[in-house]
């Protein structure tokens, strides 16, 4: 009786440790869209460790640089904690027919708070490939005057 019920615990916990596998890597991208899953992260932890020279993400919702949600928030940090440099570039304001307004661009510093406690070994590793970049956050006046994030650009710093 001993021995079955430790060969049933056995195969339960074989079968949860097999549902428990990572998903599936697809191939790098260049271009990923900012959503908040967890595929998100898993997307751009695949494309920053295939060493590309840039991946840029767009930015569907309006999104302002004091306003960063959390889960991107975590990249940026792990870019500032590894020596990369945040910085933001000011895009042309654009009118409501899509016309530039003719702000100058300026590369301004940016204040990230760093996120200090990553939850363990798997989120360490999720976060590592972004150590060897630095991030840009492209940025435009909207018609009320609030600065929006239109894109994040993570460029590779090179190292010598």
């Amino acid at each position: 009786m001993r021995v079955c019920l430790l060969a049933a615990t056995g195969c339960l916990v074989l079968m949860l440790g097999g549902c428990a596998s990572d998903a599936p890597k697809g191939p790098p991208r260049e271009q990923i869209s900012y959503l908040d899953t967890s595929a998100f992260d898993r997307n751009l932890s695949n494309s920053l460790g295939a060493d590309l020279p840039e991946v840029v993400i767009p930015v569907q919702d309006k999104m302002t640089p004091v306003a960063i949600p959390e889960r991107l928030n975590k990249w940026l940090s792990a870019v500032d904690a590894n020596g990369g440099q945040i910085q933001v570039k000011e895009m042309p304001a654009v009118d409501a027919n899509g016309k530039a307004r003719g702000f100058p661009i300026a590369l301004i510093g940016v204040a990230i708070e760093v996120v200090r406690h990553l939850y363990g070994k798997a989120e360490d590793k999720l976060y590592k490939p972004a150590a060897r970049y630095d991030a840009e956050l492209q940025v435009r006046t909207g018609p009320t005057g609030e600065r929006i994030i239109e894109k994040v650009v993570m460029r590779r710093r090179d190292t010598q």
